[in-house]
């Protein structure tokens, strides 16, 4: 990796740092060091960076904000992280009456976009209050709650690859319940939102009910990673897990948050085996007496990138 890093050094646009530490940087408080953990500046530095990588067929991590995320504790290769892609959010065109373009940095946490949304009067991002997402990995991983997914506000979304940088209309997109479609190897680097303007203050007043509800019904004083199980149809994974028995059931730090089933906390030091294991017990209980067979929300870091 000696030779990788000094290669990045030269790269314009980028900050790389040597065995960092992963775990300050998610919500789940999991992880080992990244051997070499790249901070892109620009697009143009993201874009050498990302043809360096795949010149010398070297895999990688992209890192938003580091939620909805488990990180192996024996560490990974190369990281990403888009934190320093935050471009404030600029108004671009008027589509309609009320109906606005608004392009957003990736780096961007959600709920800074959705506190400059209520400063400049646009509403309609109210049910995505509490998510603790970047804009790039809402975008990829089509989060939502509340009847309403990023799907429903993209229009554009500007997609750094190997081969270097496209937009992408939604249309053109794949997106489906808490996916985008985008490969693995894709990167949002920017979106174009639809947004629209409205009532600021009843916007807040939604915003704080939202957040009431949340905050007493997720643990959300503790380190999670969001809910682990996607829904079943017809059915929350939460629900499930409960009806099974499971709620505060804990594998060394690892523990069946009792105040919502479907989130596993971080009591202080869970390693990600004990997680994994968790996971395993729920799944294997959930099938076993409701003959369902919950899948991950969650994404998975384990193997060495």
């Amino acid at each position: 990796m000696a030779s990788l890093y000094r290669d990045i050094q030269k790269i314009d646009g980028v900050k790389v740092g040597a065995n960092v530490v992963l775990a300050p940087f998610t919500s789940f408080k999991i992880g080992g060091a990244a051997e070499l953990f790249v901070q892109p500046l620009t697009i143009s530095g993201l874009e050498r960076l990302l043809e360096l990588l795949v010149k010398k067929s070297e895999p990688y991590k992209v890192l938003g904000c580091g939620t909805n995320l488990l990180i192996d504790d024996n560490g990974l290769g190369v990281v990403i992280s888009l934190d320093c892609l935050k471009e404030t959010p600029q108004i671009l065109t008027r589509l309609s009456d009320f109906t606005y373009l608004i392009q957003v940095g990736a780096g961007m946490k959600l709920q800074s976009l959705l506190a400059w949304a209520l400063k400049h009067s646009f509403v309609g991002l109210e049910p995505l209050a509490g998510i603790p997402a970047s804009v790039g990995g809402a975008v990829f991983m089509n989060a939502g709650a509340n009847q309403i997914s990023m799907q429903d506000i993209v229009e554009e979304i500007l997609v750094v690859g190997p081969g270097g940088s496209q937009w992408l209309s939604a249309k053109d997109m794949g997106f489906g319940y808490r996916t985008s479609g985008l490969s693995r190897d894709s990167i949002v680097a920017k979106a174009k939102l639809r947004l629209k303007k409205g009532n600021a203050s009843e916007s807040l007043k939604r915003i704080k009910q939202i957040m009431k509800k949340r905050r007493s019904s997720q643990p959300l004083t503790k380190a999670n990673a969001g809910c682990i199980f996607k829904n079943p149809q017809n059915i929350s994974a939460g629900a499930l897990i409960e009806q099974c028995g499971l709620k505060g059931v804990r594998i060394g730090e690892a523990e069946v948050s009792p105040v919502h089933a479907n989130f596993i906390v971080n009591l202080g030091r869970a390693t990600t085996i004990q997680v994994l294991e968790l996971m395993d017990l729920i799944q294997t209980e959930v099938k076993q007496q409701a003959n369902i067979n919950l899948e991950p929300e969650i994404h998975i870091w384990t193997e060495r990138a």
